[in-house]
């Protein structure tokens, strides 16, 4: 791995699944980008890459139409929930195939991956606790007003998305160094 954007060495852990799997599209659509400057799109996107950015934060939100103006990137001031989360993947979509999915908003990643049922990207990010060990499969329970605190108590353990991403038809590839982002490819 490598960090250009990332938050821990994910841009080569990505750039090298891409170089195994090759590209489509190269579109994508990450969630909880905050202002966009560290996440694990925007080397794409530098790459000439296009998709949507998903920012609850209005602040954030408005920082990143800023910084990216001019870049084919749709920068959109939602919270993703449970209830909206495929409808709007799907909306942004907009029937073409996605190669990236990046999920990162520190609390209820899990939920909102299931919740996705219509788009199939071809590799999905997704952060996950890493102070549970591996085989554990345990993850926080559904709460639409959780707000991460800070603590470790917050998302799913590896064990858990494995579980989900084999139930989605994706193979678990790889983790982030830190151990902050695992990687599954659909099948």
């Amino acid at each position: 791995g490598f960090k250009v954007y990332s938050q821990n060495h994910e841009d080569g852990k990505i750039e090298e699944i891409f170089r195994r799997i090759g590209t489509g599209q190269r579109r994508f659509i990450e969630f909880g980008v905050e202002n966009g400057l560290e996440c694990n799109s925007t080397f794409l996107l530098l790459q000439g890459w296009s998709g949507a950015w998903i920012e609850g934060s209005p602040e954030n939100a408005k920082v990143a139409m800023r910084n990216f103006a001019g870049y084919p990137v749709k920068i959109v001031n939602n919270y993703i929930t449970v209830e909206n989360a495929d409808s709007l993947i799907t909306e942004l979509a907009a029937d073409a195939e996605l190669d990236m999915l990046s999920i990162d908003i520190d609390t209820m990643d899990d939920w909102i991956w299931d919740a996705i049922k219509t788009v199939k990207p071809r590799l999905v990010g997704i952060e996950y606790n890493a102070a549970l060990p591996p085989h554990i499969r345990k993850t926080v329970a559904h709460d639409p007003q959780m707000v991460w605190d800070g603590s470790n108590f917050s998302g799913a353990s590896l064990g858990a998305l494995e579980v989900l991403g084999r139930s989605k038809g994706y193979s678990l590839v790889g983790c982030s160094v830190a151990g902050v982002n695992a990687f599954f490819v659909r099948d």
